[in-house]
């Protein structure tokens, strides 16, 4: 039977569903595609800034603004479609970035007099969807270190299969957990030193009772929905005679 702590986590929401938080994500994209036009144009124009035209730099900048925000929102980059930081918004962010620059590209190449040199739209594409691929990444891993828990009961975890990614996600996502994964263990010998949100596959079944004695644990959660009967009762021997305590996913 599953410990009812472990029941508020399999049903939380994230706390980032706020009105503002598409308003930050579209500020950082502005900075970031601010930098990367004002470094494309400057390069281009061999680190010359008195051969740059502001004025045309500034009707660039407000041109691919507006074509971010449109793109942005046509693939849900700004809607909260995707989780921030997500592969799926990782699809979305290189889209908008893209066809962003394409617009770019296509207004300045059509407009006499030139605004901007004809290389800089594609230049600053590339630079604008790296800043923001970084910008993205460093919050997702600022935000993992800072909800991870410090004080919860050391926990093993059986199986590291895609149920012990979805827990290990929502245990080590909420800072209030009353458990916290320290190591894992599997039997299949390409999983070995295998590592799951930074929680490391350190032996295999038979190998539980020393592994759980190494990280200081008293309780196994066994996290494998497709085993038999045979394969729980094995582990559950294996938690007796090192007295460990089993909870069951």
């Amino acid at each position: 039977m599953l410990d009812e702590r472990f029941r508020p986590l399999l049903t939380r929401r994230s706390s980032l569903r706020t009105r503002w938080l598409p308003v930050i994500h579209f500020g950082v994209d502005a900075a970031v595609w601010t930098i990367a036009l004002l470094a494309s144009t400057w390069m281009r124009l061999d680190f010359e800034a008195g051969r740059i035209d502001w004025g045309g730099l500034g009707i660039g900048l407000v041109l691919v603004l507006i074509f971010q925000m449109f793109y942005g929102y046509a693939t849900g980059l700004y809607d909260r479609r995707w989780r921030y930081g997500s592969f799926e918004e990782a699809v979305a962010l290189a889209a908008t970035i893209g066809l962003s620059g394409l617009s770019l590209a296509i207004f300045v190449l059509v407009r006499d007099p030139l605004i901007l040199p004809r290389s800089v739209p594609f230049t600053s594409s590339g630079f604008a969807l790296a800043g923001a691929m970084t910008a993205r990444s460093m919050w997702r891993l600022a935000k993992t270190r800072h909800v991870r828990p410090v004080e919860g009961e050391p926990l093993v975890v059986v199986g590291a299969g895609s149920a012990s990614y979805q827990i290990l996600r929502m245990l080590l996502g909420s800072p209030e957990s009353a458990f916290r994964p320290v190591a894992l263990v599997d039997d299949d010998p390409l999983k070995n030193r295998y590592r799951i949100e930074g929680v490391r596959v350190e032996g295999t079944l038979d190998e539980l009772g020393e592994v759980a004695q190494a990280n200081g644990a008293r309780t196994v959660l066994f996290a494998i929905p497709s085993a038999d009967g045979q394969v729980v009762a094995r582990v559950d021997g294996l938690c007796r005679a090192a007295g460990l305590r089993l909870q069951v996913l």
